[in-house]
């Protein structure tokens, strides 16, 4: 079967297997700028008129501009030590075999398994000790941490079989020092893995109301996710703002 139907086929084939997915997103926009009495005679219907009334609402009643700057100061300074820290400890395992390197990577590779809910109380102890808490850049290091041995595992087996062994066996019978082949060869060779380590990183953090919500105390600090959560209450929902809410931080 081929030809103009079957190409035709193929996308009504696709454009149906896209649905389920498409269809929560736009059922969110819709619910998130529908008019209070559409949205109550007919919450799954589709919405008869559109206002910016519920997006305004939620801008101005959980601060959501504030929030979107804390999210990018968080989550921009854990992806940066993300992508730093595991390209380097990365190039050192490369450059280093042997029983006491593989038994520490494998060390390290192994509390990527740890659910950090298990030791998000005692750190909040410990940073609250040390008088850390309701910090961004605290919150952003403490994102790093966490996906640091990912990273090092995506970078490290991105080196090991993606950079030919013999690219930095010539730089070093040319004198290149190991910092120069990591920055003159390594990386502009791994900017792929490097990018999707980030985006990853990006998405992962992004999301995060668990830590941020025990890590930030005050709401000057706090980041997207729980300043859209201030909108839910313990009697009082209001989907329409918590749609809104949702669909600026997904933008």
């Amino acid at each position: 079967m081929s030809g103009p139907r079957s190409q035709k086929l193929k996308f009504v084939l696709l454009l149906v297997a896209c649905v389920p997915f498409v269809y929560p997103f736009a059922f969110m926009a819709f619910t998130a700028m529908r008019p209070s009495d559409d949205y109550l005679e007919s919450r799954l219907g589709l919405p008869t008129s559109l206002t910016w009334e519920h997006v305004n609402f939620a801008l101005d009643n959980a601060q959501l501009g504030r929030g979107l700057i804390n999210s990018l100061i968080a989550v921009g300074t854990g992806v940066a030590i993300v992508v730093v820290v595991s390209a380097l400890a990365a190039y050192w395992f490369l450059r280093h075999s042997g029983r006491l390197a593989n038994v520490l990577l494998g060390g390290i590779l192994s509390l990527w398994i740890i659910p950090y809910v298990i030791y998000i109380i005692p750190l909040f102890v410990m940073l609250s000790d040390a008088e850390l808490t309701d910090n961004l850049l605290v919150l952003g290091v403490v994102y790093g941490a966490v996906n640091v041995p990912f990273g090092l595992y995506l970078l490290y087996a991105y080196f090991r079989d993606a950079i030919p062994s013999e690219i930095l066996q010539a730089a070093e019978v040319d004198g290149a020092s190991p910092w120069q082949t990591f920055h003159r060869i390594v990386l502009p060779l791994s900017k792929p893995a490097l990018a999707t380590l980030a985006a990853l990183s990006f998405v992962w953090t992004w999301g995060d109301l668990v830590m941020s919500l025990i890590l930030i105390q005050s709401s000057d600090n706090f980041t997207l996710t729980v300043a859209a959560s201030t909108l839910s209450g313990r009697f009082d929902s209001q989907p329409q703002a918590n749609a809104a809410a949702a669909m600026i931080a997904l933008l």
